[in-house]
This record gives structure tokens, C-alpha cells and sequence, in this order.
């Protein structure tokens, strides 16, 4: 009898069945029952938040007029039927939690551990800054989140019981997850897991992706920074704010999305969005301007592309809003601009199996506009594939195909068959006596997070110095101003502070914090021109640099001797 599949033992004990029955906080005909005034709510306190930023633009005097007096102005000016209006539709109040701790920090804002005051539930709470979404032209990420968390249940996916909001913030209400993260396991653990423990892994992530064809979703950001890990080592998927269906797009009037041939014929939402209203604006007898909508969808509009021609109200053409996702977990379609399938998220999985035997991802390199190049030409460094196990790598070489249709799995554009995935020899469990439950049990032996929650029950006042220790009073070793390196390869001038916690912050020039980096005995810094070094850690890797004439190695001095004194 041939070994089973470790997708075999999955079923056997049931992990993924019953889905349907799993729910949220909220029953699901409440949630349908309240989407219209959900709906309704985000996109009226987002179109108030874009007004403030408006009306401290340039082109505010030239295009609306904007003044205190003005009609359009003062549609918005009431702070208090905003309140009224955002705490009559959020599921939750801000008032209902206590925040305990902050957990990370993205792009767009933070992510805090909370109490609910009324029934001491911990939930993890994704606090997103509207004015920022609006600046970058990303305010419909927050549809796009909320209509997907909703429409998914599954035990590989984070859980969401609903949404508050203020005039600054918009706060989405997760499952709390107490274990870290994948990509910080991965890094902790390099080269380090055995055979049946990267199966574990790569199995609940194609379980997961199995279950979102279902949906007919693409998650187009499938990363180890994305799987969160909760007790028994479940992975949990995060972030869908770039999620899409297939066959539909994403509706900017409606803040829904809708079929592609209800609408949009081939072609981008974005476009179309604003192709749509400046005709039915064109062919209608009233103003513009004479309906709340029409003034809400005109700002919006303004916002998506703030390059007007002469005449007010045109705008230029859109550029086509495909290309998402991160570098090294791209697929070549992706970088391409051609059409996606479930396929494009399996790539990212399948870089995710070579980032489990190698410690790092197949096309990796020092810029991003290169490992584009090894994307596009499948350029695979020969010293990482000997790291790899032979059935392993045979699944690597079977899948990273340029064209998607070479692909091991490819039925369609819009098919996929994940059971050609399941049944490669790679999954089959060479101990027949191996359960699941020693599987995780191994891997949360592997976690530091979870090592250091048994720590907590043993030793109280280590634990407790060891939380606390951010607030202690830091100082400052080292401060400067250095050009730091965008995802999108340009140099971007911060402030740069070294702190002895150790932990590095960046400052931007109208002194907010963009970001943080937590140093620990894992990272370390490294010269790579006489201005211009690198700062490894397990989450990623950060480029600075200064101007030429300048020496920027006292930095790398600093940064290593903090790590190894204060680390």
C-alpha cells in the first residue's frame, strides 16, 4: 500500500471540513442585512476625510471654489452628523476596546492588540489611516477588505467580527493570532525543518488557496509575512486588500464588485470607473454638482488622478492598477500585465516551498528591477537547488514555467487543478507512524513566541522585564539623516535614529514615524559601498544610503555594536 499524502491525514482528521458552518462574530444575514449602510458609511466618512486633504491642495481654489461658505463645503462640515453617521453603522465603537499593545506596523498603519471592556476577548485590531489610503489613490483597499473578510470562512483564514471608524482611522477587527508570523518562524528556523514540517507548512497554504478558487478569489499577495500562526500552528491568511474575483471587478460607484460584462467589457475598473461618470455627467441635464453623489463620485474622481486637463472635470487616462503584489513572490503575468489566474497565487506558494529548504526566495537579488529580470528569464541560483530535496525540486522545476499553461496543474485561464498539486510525490509521508498533532507539536517547538508564552508561566518577572522593556527610558546612540530605499527601488531622505533598545526608527520630514525596525542578535548591518550599506533582518533586508562624498561605514559600526551589546 502506498504511503498516504499528508493532505490524506488532513482529511482524516477533518481540519478544513465544515466550512460553511464555521461563522463570525456576526451571523452572516446580519452582515448581508447591514452591507448597504456599511457600504455606505465608509464611503461617505472617506469622502469627508478626502475633503480635509482637499481643500489643503492647490487646486482646491481653481476647481470647487472651497471655501467655509460654499454649499459643496458645508455638505461635509459637520463633525458631529459624521459621528453620527459612523458610529450608527459600524458594527463596533472604538470606546468598546482597551489597547494593550501594539503588534506591528504596516504601510498604512498599525495593528494593536485589544480587550473587548464588555467580554474580555482579546481581538487584534488593523488600524488603517484613511488620509494616507487617499493620498496614494488606494482608499478602495478598505471595500476590498472589508466585502472579502466578510465573504470567507475558513480555519486558514484570520476571522473578522467587524469594523469601527473615526474621522482619521478606519479599525477592522480580527482574529487574534499569538504566534507570529510565517515569515519571522521561517528566518528563526533557516534550514532547519525537516521534511514532514515543510509539508505541514506548504499543505494548510494550498488548502487555503484550494478553498479561495472555491470563492473564485485570487489573493495576489500570498507572502510568509501574510500567514499568521495561532496555538497548534494553524496559519492564518491576512491582508486582502489587493484580493480580487476572476470575472469581476471592482466597482468604484457602488463600492462593490461586480461581473465584468454587466458593466466593463475587458477592460480596467479604474478606467472604465471614470470613463462612465464623465458620460453620465455629459448626458444628464443637472449639474454635476447638484447631487450629493455626483459631488462625492467628482472629488473621488479627482483623487484617483489629480491631473487635470485645462477644462475642469477631464481627466486624463488611468494607468492600467494590475501590477500588485511583492517583488520576489511575483509571477511572470504579474510582471507583465497579463491575464491572472489561481495559478498566480500557487507561484507564490511554490516560492514559498523553495524559501523553506534555501532561506530565501528563488529570484532574489539586490534590486528589484533585477529580480524582475530573474522572473522573466526563471533565473534560479545552481548553489540554492542543491539545498533542495529531490521531490521538492522536482515540483519547483515542474511549476516555475513562464507560460502559465507549462505549469504542472494548468487546466484553464480559469481553472485550476489543485488535486495534480496535492498528489505530487513531494507530499507523500514517508513515516506511516507520523500524526499531525507531532508534526505541530515540533514546529511550536521551533517558535519562539510560543517558547516565550511558556516562559511567561514560569518565570513572571523576567517576562514581565522583557514586555516592558520598550518603555524604558532609551537613549538615542546615533541620528542622521540617510536615503533609505522604497519597495519601488527610489532613495527616499528620512531621519534615521539608532536607539540603544536596540530598534531603529524612520522619520519623515514633517516628523511622523514612517516605520521601525526591531533589532535583534538575527540582524546585522554590512557595507556595500563606502556610502551605501545593507540592514539584514529575518523580516527583510533595508538599503541606506548617503551622499558620495560622504563615509556611511560609522553607521555600520554603530548599528552592530548596539545589536551585540543591547540585542
Amino acid at each position: 500500500m502506498e504511503n498516504p499524502k499528508i493532505f490524506e491525514l488532513f482529511e482524516k482528521e477533518e481540519i478544513h471540513s465544515n466550512l460553511h458552518t464555521e461563522s463570525s462574530h456576526f451571523g452572516k444575514e446580519e452582515i448581508k442585512e447591514k452591507d448597504d449602510r456599511h457600504n455606505k458609511s465608509i464611503f461617505e466618512s472617506f469622502a469627508t476625510t478626502s475633503l480635509n486633504y482637499f481643500k489643503e491642495s492647490k487646486h482646491c481654489e481653481d476647481y470647487f471654489n472651497c471655501d467655509t461658505d460654499n454649499e459643496y463645503c458645508s455638505n461635509f462640515a459637520s463633525k458631529k452628523e459624521l459621528k453620527n453617521l459612523i458610529y450608527n453603522h459600524s458594527t463596533y465603537k472604538e470606546s468598546d476596546f482597551v489597547k494593550l499593545s501594539r503588534l506591528g506596523n504596516g504601510a498604512y498603519g498599525q495593528v494593536f492588540k485589544v480587550r473587548n471592556k464588555d467580554t474580555n476577548k482579546i481581538y487584534a485590531i488593523k488600524e488603517i489611516n484613511k488620509l494616507k489610503l487617499i493620498k496614494e489613490n488606494k482608499f478602495y483597499q478598505i471595500f476590498i477588505e472589508n466585502e472579502m473578510l466578510k465573504f470567507c470562512s475558513h480555519p486558514n483564514i484570520v476571522k473578522y467580527y467587524g469594523f469601527y471608524e473615526n474621522e482619521s482611522t478606519f479599525s477592522i477587527i480580527e482574529e487574534y493570532c499569538p504566534f507570529g508570523d510565517l515569515s519571522t518562524f521561517l528566518h528563526e528556523n533557516k534550514q532547519k525543518l525537516t521534511i514532514p514540517e515543510i509539508q505541514y507548512i506548504i499543505a494548510q497554504i494550498i488548502i487555503c488557496l484550494e478553498y479561495l478558487s472555491t470563492k473564485n478569489i485570487v489573493h495576489r499577495d500570498i507572502k510568509p509575512e501574510n500567514f499568521l500562526i495561532t496555538d497548534n500552528f494553524n496559519l492564518k491568511l491576512i491582508d486582502f486588500g489587493t484580493a480580487t474575483f476572476l470575472e469581476k471587478i471592482f466597482d468604484i460607484e457602488t463600492n462593490r464588485f461586480i461581473d465584468t460584462n454587466s458593466k466593463i467589457k475587458q477592460r480596467d475598473s479604474f478606467e472604465k470607473n471614470l470613463e462612465y461618470s464623465e458620460e453620465h455627467q455629459i448626458n444628464s441635464n443637472d449639474s454635476p454638482y447638484q447631487s450629493f453623489q455626483h459631488k462625492i463620485t467628482d472629488l473621488f474622481k479627482y483623487l484617483i488622478h489629480p491631473f487635470f486637463d485645462s477644462e475642469v472635470g477631464k481627466c486624463n487616462k488611468l494607468k492600467h492598477h494590475k501590477f500588485v503584489g511583492t517583488a520576489e513572490y511575483m509571477a511572470p503575468e504579474v510582471i507583465n500585465s497579463k491575464e491572472i489566474g489561481y495559478y498566480t497565487d500557487m507561484w507564490s506558494v511554490i516560492c514559498i516551498l523553495f524559501l523553506c529548504f534555501t532561506d530565501n526566495t528563488p529570484f532574489n537579488d539586490k534590486t528589484e528591477y533585477l529580480i524582475f529580470q530573474n522572473i522573466s528569464n526563471i533565473k534560479i541560483k545552481e548553489k540554492y537547488l542543491k539545498l533542495i530535496q529531490d521531490d521538492a525540486l522536482d515540483l519547483i522545476k515542474n511549476f516555475f514555467k513562464e507560460d502559465p499553461s507549462e505549469r504542472i496543474g494548468f487546466k484553464s485561464l480559469k481553472d485550476f487543478d489543485f488535486n495534480i498539486i496535492k498528489s505530487h510525490p513531494f507530499f507523500m509521508i514517508k513515516d506511516t507512524n507520523l500524526s499531525l498533532n507531532q508534526i505541530r507539536q515540533n514546529l511550536m517547538n521551533k517558535n519562539y513566541y510560543f517558547l516565550k508564552s511558556l516562559l511567561k508561566k514560569n518565570n513572571n518577572y523576567k517576562n514581565r522585564f522583557e514586555e516592558n522593556k520598550n518603555e524604558l527610558k532609551e537613549t538615542i546612540l546615533k541620528s542622521g539623516l540617510l536615503k533609505k530605499q522604497s519597495q519601488y527601488i527610489y532613495y527616499e531622505k528620512q531621519k534615521i535614529i539608532l536607539y540603544d533598545t536596540p530598534r531603529i526608527d524612520f522619520i519623515l520630514p514633517h516628523k511622523s514615524i514612517k516605520g521601525r525596525i526591531n533589532l535583534t542578535s538575527e540582524c546585522y548591518a554590512e557595507l556595500i559601498k563606502s556610502n551605501q550599506f545593507k540592514l539584514y533582518t529575518p523580516e527583510k533586508t533595508y538599503i541606506f544610503m548617503c551622499k558620495e562624498r560622504y563615509n556611511i561605514s560609522p553607521w555600520v559600526i554603530s548599528i552592530n555594536n548596539a545589536i551585540e551589546k543591547y540585542s
